[in-house]
């Protein structure tokens, strides 16, 4: 996974924070796969650094975003369960 910074980010104990992630150039399948092929190393990535962003996948409607989401796999977090006031629009 390719490293970048960000301004604001910040160092924890050694960690930064948020880890900031570029995505390779490519297109919506391929981002997906990559998507598949680095959730673990993301979802551990997460866990060490308290938050993960990721820069760079092809995304340009929801759906997308949606495909990308979905590819990483991981377990649903149901709006229900988000404790969250916000009023919500689904778009897939």
């Amino acid at each position: 996974m390719k490293l970048f910074t960000i301004p604001g980010q910040h160092e924890y104990g050694g960690k930064l924070f948020p880890l900031a992630i570029s995505a390779p150039e490519c297109s919506l399948p391929e981002g997906c796969k990559w998507a598949r092929g680095v959730a673990g190393e993301l979802s551990k990535a997460t866990f060490e650094h308290g938050a993960v962003l990721v820069r760079g996948l092809p995304m340009s409607k929801p759906e997308d975003f949606d495909a990308v989401v979905s590819a990483f796999n991981f377990p649903n977090f149901s709006y229900a369960d988000s404790l969250s006031n916000a009023y919500r629009i689904n778009f897939t």
